[in-house]
């Protein structure tokens, strides 16, 4: 994990989006001052406010840390076995009526 990385990531989303560091730090219920000493001091922030900036910037956390997202067909094959398992669950219901 790069902490240098993960801060541009985070300003780049900030400038792509227009949105300035008092929005991000309004929507992670973080004081302004703190979210821009994690930024300059090039900290961390506690994981809560990570998933916090990851929602409100519309990534994911992993995107964030690394760089990159799951990729969408797997993310897809998950959602698909989902839906076939509640639709297995469902016909074993009418079939026990």
């Amino acid at each position: 994990m790069n902490i240098t990385k993960f801060w541009n990531r985070v300003k780049g989303l900030l400038k792509e989006k227009g949105i300035t560091q008092g929005d991000a730090a309004k929507a992670c219920n973080v004081p302004v001052n703190t979210l821009r000493h994690w930024m300059t001091k090039e900290y961390y922030p506690p994981l809560n406010y990570v998933a916090s900036l990851a929602r409100f910037l519309g990534v994911s956390i992993e995107y964030l840390v690394y760089g990159k997202e799951r990729e969408k067909s797997s993310i897809l094959k998950n959602i698909y076995t989902q839906l076939e398992n509640l639709k297995n669950d469902i016909d074993e219901l009418k079939k026990n009526r």
